[in-house]
């Protein structure tokens, strides 16, 4: 469906849009997440992962949590 914003002939998506933009100018920082989303795609997130520990460090981590002698 058209609509007509300053005697701009628009459709609504481009209208939604349009108040998007001014919304994110203004400092709207969810309409500029949004925005950013829909043209660059989701961010990406980091997942950081421990780094593996030595054997040696896992049978000596183990003797201490369940006794017994580590040179199993």
């Amino acid at each position: 469906m058209p609509c007509e914003v300053e005697g701009v002939e628009l459709s609504n998506v481009e209208a939604i849009a349009a108040s998007m933009v001014n919304e994110a100018k203004g400092g709207n920082v969810r309409a500029f997440v949004e925005i950013r989303n829909t043209v660059d795609g989701m961010p990406t997130q980091r997942i950081e992962t421990a780094p593996a520990i030595s054997e040696e460090r896992r049978r000596e981590v183990e003797a201490l949590l369940f006794g017994g002698n580590d040179d199993e």
